[in-house]
C-alpha cells in the first residue's frame, strides 16, 4: 500500500511539474521578445530595444486596435487621460544630485537614443519602491533611495529594475490594461443582458456575472497610507502605482531578463528579485504577482536558456 501511495505521489508531482512547464512554455511563446532581438550581438542595448519593440506583433496589433473609434477604445483613452501624471519640474521629492547618474544609466541602457519620452528619477524616501508614472508627453521611471541603498544592489541589478519598468512604459501597459478591461466589461454586460432576456431564473445567473460591489477591478492606482513599507515607520506619501495585470508583470520580467542577457549579466535579474523578496513578501496581499512566483519563473528561464528561441 505504501508503495502505491508513493508511486501516486511521484506521478502527481510529475504531472504537476509537467503542467507548470507547459504553462511557462506557453507564456514565453506568447510574450517573449522576437527571435531577432535574442540573437543580436552581445551588448547592443539600443538595438535590442528597437528590435524588441518593432517586432512585437501583439503590441502592433494593440496599437492598430486602439486607434479605432469604438466604445472600448474611447473608455480606455478617457481613463488613461485621467491617470495621475508626474511633473518632474515641480516635484520636490526628486533627488537632483542623482540626475546625472540617472541620465548616464539610460544612456548606457540604450534608452536615451530611442524616440520615446522616457526619464529616470531617484525619489527622496527611505521606502523601498520602483514604479513607472505617466508624464505630460511620455513616462518616467522612479527608483527610491531606499531601494538603491539595499544590501546587494549593484549597477547590473538596477539596470534590470529599470528595464522592467521601461517595458511597462514602452509597451503602453497602462493603456493596454485599460483597453482590455473595457472590452471585458462590455462582454460581461452583453452576456448578462442576454441571460436576463431569458427566464426569471436566468436573471439570477446574470447577477452572478456582474462584479461585486466591492470589486476593485477598476482601481488602477493608489497613494499615501495605502502603500505599505517595512523600513519607514512614517513614510513620505508615495507616488501613484498602477495595478498592471499579472501577465504584464511577468512580461516585463521576461523582457528585462532578455535585455540583461544581451548585456551579458542575465543572472543579475534573479538576484534583484531575491533582494526585493523580503520587502514584497511583507505586503504580498497587495502584489498582483507574488514575488516567489516571479523568482520561480526567472529561475525556470535560467534553467532552460533556449526556451522560446525556435
Amino acid at each position: 500500500m505504501k508503495r502505491i501511495m508513493l508511486l501516486l505521489a511521484v506521478v502527481v508531482m510529475y504531472v504537476s511539474m509537467y503542467a507548470i512547464d507547459k504553462r511557462a512554455e506557453k507564456f514565453v511563446g506568447k510574450y517573449d521578445v522576437a527571435y531577432e532581438a535574442k540573437n543580436l550581438l552581445e551588448n547592443s542595448p539600443e538595438e535590442f530595444w528597437r528590435v524588441a519593440i518593432d517586432n512585437n506583433k501583439r503590441f502592433a496589433k494593440f496599437e492598430k486596435a486602439i486607434k479605432k473609434d469604438g466604445g472600448a477604445q474611447k473608455e480606455a483613452k478617457e481613463k488613461w487621460q485621467e491617470l495621475p501624471r508626474l511633473y518632474p519640474q515641480y516635484d520636490e521629492s526628486i533627488v537632483e544630485s542623482k540626475q546625472a547618474y540617472c541620465d548616464s544609466l539610460l544612456q548606457a541602457m540604450g534608452i536615451s537614443g530611442l524616440r520615446l519620452d522616457c526619464n529616470l528619477y531617484v525619489i527622496d524616501t527611505d521606502a523601498i519602491d520602483l514604479y513607472t508614472m505617466l508624464t505630460d508627453n511620455g513616462f518616467a521611471i522612479c527608483l527610491t533611495e531606499g531601494l538603491l541603498s539595499m544590501k546587494g544592489i549593484n549597477n547590473d541589478i538596477v539596470m534590470g529594475f529599470v528595464a522592467h519598468e521601461f517595458v511597462h512604459g514602452a509597451y503602453r501597459h497602462y493603456l493596454q490594461k485599460l483597453f482590455e478591461d473595457a472590452k471585458k466589461s462590455r462582454r460581461d454586460n452583453l452576456v448578462a443582458a442576454m441571460v436576463v432576456v431569458g427566464t426569471v431564473g436566468a436573471a439570477v445567473a446574470a447577477d452572478a456575472l456582474l462584479p461585486e460591489a466591492n470589486d476593485n477591478g477598476n482601481i488602477y492606482y493608489f497613494e499615501g497610507d495605502k502603500n505599505i513599507t517595512i523600513n519607514n515607520p512614517e513614510p513620505t506619501p508615495m507616488k501613484y502605482a498602477f495595478a498592471f495585470s499579472p501577465d504584464q508583470v511577468l512580461e516585463a520580467d521576461l523582457v528585462a531578463f532578455r535585455f540583461l542577457e544581451n548585456m551579458g549579466c542575465s543572472g543579475a535579474y534573479l538576484d534583484g528579485l531575491k533582494i526585493l523578496s523580503p520587502v514584497y513578501n511583507a505586503y504580498a496581499s497587495s502584489e498582483v504577482v507574488p514575488i516567489t512566483k516571479r523568482i520561480n519563473f526567472i529561475t525556470y528561464m535560467e534553467k532552460y536558456p533556449g526556451l522560446g528561441l525556435d
